[in-house]
């Protein structure tokens, strides 16, 4: 024999009238409501830090904050800048006090460009400009 249902949907905008057309909300039917819009409202919330998360993470150039943690990060565990003299690239070996310089110089570099007031008011221009220009000047070399 099928048994009848005993759950009876109750929805939102019963509640907020009163009750059900049968009369008042009992306790109970109070109780699973609230429950349910706790529910509901934890979904909402959850989609929506997603999609905040997407736009982030899709924007021009995502989270800079990161990015200047890190750096300043580096800043804390390097030594004092060393000198800027560069060899060839090819020919140094990668060695631990090599690393280290090539971090500093990176870093330093990082931190000039980040500061740069063209690179804070327009980055993405201001990357696509410098690859223009080195593009030119690479192609300037080969000829």
């Amino acid at each position: 024999t099928a048994l009848p249902e005993r759950r009876k949907s109750v929805s939102v905008a019963a509640a907020q009238s009163g009750g059900t057309p049968g009369g008042p909300l009992s306790r109970g039917q109070r109780k699973r409501l609230a429950r349910k819009v706790g529910v509901q409202r934890k979904r909402e919330m959850g989609e929506l830090m997603i999609e905040k998360d997407a736009v982030k993470q899709e924007g021009t150039l995502g989270d800079l904050e990161t990015l200047a943690a890190s750096l300043q990060a580096a800043q804390a565990h390097s030594p004092s800048p060393a000198s800027k003299g560069r060899g060839d690239a090819r020919s140094m070996k990668m060695t631990k006090n090599n690393r280290r310089r090539m971090l500093i110089n990176e870093t330093a570099q990082l931190q000039a460009v980040l500061q740069h007031p063209s690179f804070k008011a327009n980055p993405l221009a201001t990357i696509h400009q410098h690859l223009e220009n080195a593009m030119r000047s690479d192609a300037g070399t080969a000829q």
